[in-house]
């Protein structure tokens, strides 16, 4: 039988016992505990990219680090097997079921009610999430709508199927492990990275625009189709930027079309019909027209003469249809055989206002004073642009924007002939064209504004007082009130091309211009070259047919120097 002392031992031994544990306890506490950061890498703050959360015990310090994966994010060729990363995988976004697993993002019937409704209403109750996985979930759901409906438009009333489109461009993705002992202290989320020049490829692709971008003081800031982008300057880290859904998105025909070559288009770069199809050192690759200063820089490459780019950089500005117009002249076709898709970037500073006129409209006056010429023979490209009319004749009923895919596919081949034509012609030829055709537009608007106040009221002339059409009489009454003016090319007597519009007359006046903006006096055998690029200037707008304004960066940078250094897709 234990006596008094044996008892008060044994409550000692179990009192110690007790305090061992705790000792224990609060050690293995302080160990886990060590792992600062694990807790702002839970399934609340990443989604999916959660799993990839977990401790290392480092023995030589006696505690835990947390290491995590976030993406890297780019824009590619879905065939691309190269990424940022050396030997890792790459997953790319394309609204997929496999593709939503392998990007590590939730499925749109996995998610909650409320959380599908956030994606696509004002909403402010996720300020817990890592603002990049709302970006994978929005680019995701973009590709998901997007194709559903680039599909649904395969079949037309005829009855024809068209083959698959190849998409060359989708958003990819690289998991890349982190440690939290590097986070800066002002971050509390975990982030993703990318570079600005692939930021400024996302925007584009999402149907955003640039509201700010300030390189000095990297204050960026891009709004539109329900999302911002905002930044903020981290000190040991850098810019950091945020991305939140503040509306509802559209993601069906306006989304950009997705090839491989629009990327440049957000840098102020055009690529040419010469890319890849001549090796001609006098070929532009392609056209710079960011800027101004690039603008001017461009015409004289294309020959126009160094007095008449400065006429255009002092008096007509204001012309934004002429940028457009080197676009349409020279440009890659950018639209996918079998798409829907019409949308690019604007890659000039310049807008484009389709509520001003009528891009059939033209089109269809265009063929009209075709049609009105008397020349015998008819020039074989007179017949081909004719016979290519023929099979486009449904343009002329449809609304614009809502082009069927019959008719895209039709106005592609009317393209592919006219480039087949244009490119066995001699470049310098081609491109001397080009610098007459803007020299003529310049100095026949140059002509309009000096006969403006000199131009009286007659029965039967046009009138035209301080800038305002009273009355209309025909088309050889404009002839009669704007007198051609010769061309470099003896065979061409120059087409009269009014341009009030670029004028910036509105209203019931651009109306009537849009109807009569391009018509020949007379067209000679040796113009064929010209009516073949004007006819690919017209035919290239409705296919493509608006460009997104105001998308370009203001701060015209190469774009190599756009890949400086990584950015974070959350904000502290």
């Amino acid at each position: 039988m234990l006596d008094r002392s044996d008892i008060l031992a044994l409550v000692a031994l179990a009192t110690s016992l007790v305090a061992l544990v705790i000792s224990i306890l609060q050690a293995l506490q302080q160990y886990v505990s060590s792992a600062e950061g694990y807790r702002r890498c839970a399934d609340s703050v990443m989604g999916l990219w959660a799993d990839g959360t977990r401790r290392r015990f480092r023995q030589s310090e006696l505690r835990f680090e947390v290491i995590f994966e976030t993406p890297v994010i780019f824009l590619a060729h879905p065939d691309n097997k190269r990424g940022p990363i050396p030997n890792r995988p790459i997953s790319y976004i394309d609204g997929s079921i496999e593709s939503y697993k392998k990007t590590r993002t939730l499925l749109p019937q996995e998610q909650k009610t409320a959380d599908e409704k956030a994606l696509l209403r004002v909403h402010t109750a996720d300020d817990e999430k890592a603002s990049w996985v709302t970006l994978l979930s929005s680019l995701q759901l973009e590709e998901q709508k997007s194709r559903e409906w680039d599909r649904k438009n395969h079949t037309t009333a005829k009855g024809k199927i068209y083959n698959d489109p190849q998409y060359t461009l989708a958003v990819g993705l690289q998991p890349k492990k982190r440690s939290w002992d590097f986070m800066p202290d002002s971050v509390t989320k975990p982030y993703a990275t990318t570079t600005m020049s692939h930021l400024i490829e996302m925007v584009a692709m999402l149907g955003m625009y640039w509201k700010a971008f300030d390189q000095m003081t990297w204050n960026v800031r891009a709004e539109g189709n329900g999302f911002i982008v905002t930044s903020t300057e981290v000190h040991g880290l850098g810019l950091m930027l945020s991305f939140a859904i503040t509306g509802r998105s559209n993601f069906e025909e306006t989304r950009v079309i997705p090839n491989e070559d629009i990327k440049e288009l957000c840098f102020g770069w055009v690529p040419t019909l010469f890319r890849g199809k001549k090796n001609e050192k006098v070929a532009p690759q392609s056209l710079t027209l960011g800027s101004h200063e690039e603008m001017n820089l461009t015409l004289e490459t294309l020959g126009v003469s160094v007095e008449t780019a400065d006429k255009y950089e002092k008096k007509h500005r204001h012309l934004y249809s002429l940028s457009f117009e080197i676009v349409g002249m020279l440009g890659s076709v950018f639209r996918l055989r079998g798409s829907n898709f019409n949308r690019i970037p604007n890659p000039t500073t310049d807008h484009w206002i389709q509520s001003k006129f009528s891009k059939m409209d033209l089109m269809n006056r265009f063929i009209d004073n075709l049609n009105e010429l008397k020349l015998d023979p008819i020039p074989d490209q007179l017949l081909s642009i004719l016979s290519h009319w023929s099979n486009i004749q449904s343009c002329l009923n449809v609304a614009e924007g809502q082009i069927n895919i019959d008719v895209s596919e039709a106005l592609h081949d009317a393209l592919d002939h006219s480039d087949k034509y244009l490119l066995n012609q001699p470049t310098t030829t081609l491109i001397g064209v080009v610098a007459v055709h803007i020299t003529s537009v310049i100095y026949h608007i140059d002509d309009i504004e000096f006969q403006v106040s000199g131009i009286l009221k007659d029965e039967n002339r046009l009138v035209l007082r301080n800038g305002t059409l009273d009355n209309i009489h025909g088309r050889q009454e404009i002839l009669d009130c704007f007198p051609a003016r010769s061309g470099s090319n003896k065979d061409v007597k120059d087409w009269i091309r009014l341009n009030l519009h670029a004028r910036g007359l509105s209203g019931r006046e651009t109306g009537w211009v849009s109807k009569i903006t391009l018509f020949a006096e007379e067209l000679y055998t040796g113009s064929e070259l010209w009516l073949q690029q004007l006819w690919r200037m017209l035919g290239a707008r409705p296919l493509e047919a608006l460009l997104l304004s105001k998308d370009i960066v203001e701060a015209r940078e190469k774009r190599e120097n756009m890949d400086m250094e990584d950015l974070s897709l959350d904000l502290p």
